[in-house]
């Protein structure tokens, strides 16, 4: 069985843009440096070295610039991101903004072909106005439609932004 097949993409935000600043959200308007990698991918108890993860994963890795704000005030905001990038249903549970800190756990449901699972969703952010610190982290299992085998999976991910001026 591939492991790709049903390991779920984890959610990294986009920038909200062409709005200017919101004086509610820490993170300010302007151009932005994004470097997002996977931290750790566990299957079945065992972490997966970079060369042995799915594809997907290292279509998330990577850096880029834009121009636009961090949105993490809004919880409809982001969990539309992240419902975009997982190919699947995410809800928060909870959502916790402070003007340093956001905190979300959630539930997802992911599916792709015969195969379905419901990961927990966590999202941890320290943010600054001009950085920011996502870990973002699913954890579930899945039964293997073939031999109706469970397997349980853990994806990490951190993505850090820099502003690096205005736009």
């Amino acid at each position: 069985m591939r492991k790709s097949v049903f390991l779920p993409l984890l959610a990294m935000p986009a920038l909200a843009g062409c709005f200017g600043d919101d004086p509610e959200n820490t993170p300010l308007y302007g151009q932005w440096e994004l470097a997002t990698e996977v931290d750790s991918v566990t299957f079945d108890g065992m972490i997966l070295p970079l060369e042995q993860m799915p594809p997907e994963f290292a279509a998330i890795q990577g850096s880029e610039n834009r121009c636009g704000e961090p949105k993490f005030t809004d919880v409809d905001w982001q969990e539309d991101d992240i419902n975009r990038q997982v190919m699947g249903q995410c809800t928060m549970d909870s959502y916790t903004v402070t003007p340093t800190r956001v905190d979300g756990t959630g539930v997802c449901q992911i599916g792709q072909g015969n195969m379905t699972s419901s990961p927990r969703l966590t999202v941890g952010i320290d943010q600054a106005e001009d950085s920011y610190r996502m870990v973002v982290s699913m954890e579930g299992s899945v039964v293997d439609p073939a031999t109706s085998q469970s397997h349980t999976y853990r994806v990490i991910a951190v993505q850090e932004g820099t502003r690096t001026g205005d736009c």
